[in-house]
């Protein structure tokens, strides 16, 4: 079973514009469009790229200052209906912002769970920290991750000062709060954060803070091991206090250099310049990490700018696969523009890169993720083997149980006289194709209970001879169509119960027919002459219960149980 459920998209702030909107909808049709998670609790967006930002202005002219290309997710708690990003300047050209939504769908308290404790939109007015709100709920402060989604300077930020706006973050257990620190404390803006709790038994989760000390030279930092760097990500924060350092001051990288440290590297330095990452581990996720360059094209190129990186997924589609550890530096240039690039998940193997502008040299990394699934042992999780169930006279009685249970193959029920028995229990059970009963004489006798029990479609009973006994308990349990019972002198006995399904006329329509079922007490469906329409039909309910419609002036029928024959249109009434 997928415990997460991530999409991607993206949305253009246009020229002169100060913001842009998404909305959740029912069903998905453009990019700037999601579908709304089902709590708060359950989910968070981030912005996808370099710095946690936009791609950057494609105009060249004054393009570069930090107003007019950061942004925030002003509105993050707005996630089940709509959320919005903006800038600080109306004064320049569009820019495309790239996100992701998070969404855990595993079970409560699973291996891989994560909890989404606090998401908030923050101003920042020149102070060396700021706080969040207080965060409830928090059971363990060693799980906590306080991700940077977004953030925007000040318009009146210089062109060079692509620091403006940076902050670290670190929780404060003592006083359940996430904490920013800057060291650029000229500046004003605003930073959207999520703090997440990694509850799961297989997740750990360090933080990590790292001072530059020499320009352009790899430093390093120990860390926990995390067994194997396939199995981890991480999520990096930076802060740098000089006014007029352009991107190669702000731009860094990170990397894991082996399962017991992190390289760091930047350009240039200046005072207070650190690194904060947040590295986390699962045993059974898998991480991908991408390093690349893309060339200066001095302006000779087509704006924006766009490529594509391949990694090795072996996921089938991209509903669980995310971006994390961007990170980049270019060389010596005024314009924060020049050091942002935007990322997303194309396919389960292409990443799409996005610039808008191609001029200066990029040098970028980041981690492709593939979310674990919970592993557990319940039926739910193992595959079943058709060789297993490859004998005449096998019995095979699974129980499928909630969740995304596995599918059963049609080489289960390949065996003459084999009897299949499976109990298929509520929410989300998988699908009985008409491939899984296909062997004449075979016994079928499924238990579908309350619940989205899957629809038992016509093809299933389609050899002659064959014995139909579902029990249809109580709840959502699916129609049992007509086309269900196609098959010349075929037992079909259900049990119906309080609730069933209806039974509808066409469900008796071949001559020779056995029809057997057993209705008990309760609001079973009304049993109507049109049900019996042939002749020769041999219709003998066990009746519990005053449930019989059609037969309204036989008060009897209130305490007593009856049998029935209906021959050549005629009814013949027995009681006990």
């Amino acid at each position: 079973m997928a415990d997460f459920r991530i999409q991607h998209g993206y949305v253009d702030i246009p020229f002169g514009g100060i913001s842009a909107t998404i909305n959740a909808v029912g069903t998905v049709t453009s990019p700037d469009e999601y579908l709304a998670p089902a709590g708060l609790d359950k989910a968070d967006i981030k912005i996808t790229g370099i710095e946690h930002n936009s791609s950057g202005v494609e105009d060249n002219d004054f393009a570069g200052t930090p107003g007019r290309n950061n942004v925030v997710i002003d509105n993050p708690g707005n996630l089940l209906t709509s959320i919005t990003f903006s800038r600080n300047s109306t004064s320049n050209g569009p820019l495309r912002i790239f996100f992701e939504i998070t969404e855990y769908i595993g079970a409560a308290a699973g291996p891989n769970e994560i909890i989404f404790r606090h998401v908030e939109s923050i101003a920042h007015t020149g102070t060396t920290t700021i706080d969040s709100s207080v965060i409830s709920g928090v059971a363990d402060a060693s799980k906590i991750v306080v991700l940077t989604t977004g953030h925007k300077a000040a318009d009146n930020s210089g062109r060079s000062e692509s620091g403006a706006g940076r902050l670290t973050w670190e929780f404060v257990s003592a006083s359940n709060i996430a904490r920013g620190t800057q060291d650029n404390t000229t500046r004003n803006g605003d930073v959207s954060i999520s703090v997440r709790e990694y509850t799961g038994s297989n997740w750990t989760v360090q933080r990590v803070e790292h001072s530059f000390t020499a320009a352009a030279t790899t430093e390093t930092e120990s860390i926990a091991s995390v067994v194997d760097i396939t199995k981890a990500f991480f999520h990096a924060q930076s802060r740098y206090s000089q006014n007029n350092g352009g991107p190669d001051y702000s731009g860094f990288e990170v990397w894991f250099s082996s399962a017991t440290e992190l390289s760091f590297l930047s350009n240039e330095i200046n005072t207070g310049q650190a690194v904060v990452v947040w590295v986390v581990s699962n045993p059974d996720m898998s991480v991908e990490h991408i390093s690349g360059t893309r060339a200066d094209n001095a302006g000779g190129g087509t704006d924006p700018d766009s490529w594509t990186e391949t990694h090795s997924s072996a996921e089938a589609d991209v509903s669980t696969i995310s971006i994390y550890g961007e990170c980049a530096h270019t060389d010596k240039t005024n314009d924060v523009h020049l050091n942002r690039i935007g990322i997303q998940v194309s396919s389960p193997t292409v990443i799409n890169l996005y610039r808008s502008r191609d001029e200066g040299n990029r040098t970028y990394r980041f981690s492709v993720v593939s979310w674990p699934e919970d592993s557990g042992s319940g039926p739910e999780d193992q595959p079943i083997d058709p060789p297993f169930i490859a004998q005449v006279g096998t019995v095979f009685s699974p129980t499928v149980s909630p969740g995304d249970a596995p599918a059963i193959s049609p080489l289960l029920i390949a065996a003459s006289g084999q009897v299949f028995n499976p109990t298929v229990s509520p929410d989300d059970a998988p699908a009985i194709s008409p491939a899984r009963i296909e062997s004449v004489s075979s016994v079928y006798a499924p238990t579908l209970t309350a619940g989205e029990a899957p629809a038992i479609q016509p093809d299933l009973i389609a050899a002659t001879g064959q014995i139909f006994q579902p029990t249809v308990s109580p709840g959502d349990a699916p129609v049992i169509s007509p086309a269900l019972i196609e098959a010349v002198e075929m037992v079909f006995a259900p049990t119906i119960s309080a609730s069933g399904p209806s039974i509808e006329p066409g469900l008796i329509f071949s001559n020779t027919q056995v029809y057997q079922p057993n209705i008990i007490r309760g609001d079973a469906p009304a049993i109507v002459p049109a049900l019996i329409p042939s002749s020769e039909v041999v219709f003998t309910p066990g009746i519990n219960g005053a449930v019989l419609s059609y037969m309204p002036a036989d008060a009897e029928l209130a305490t007593r149980s009856v049998s029935l024959v209906w021959e050549n249109r005629t009814l013949t009434k027995t009681y006990s």
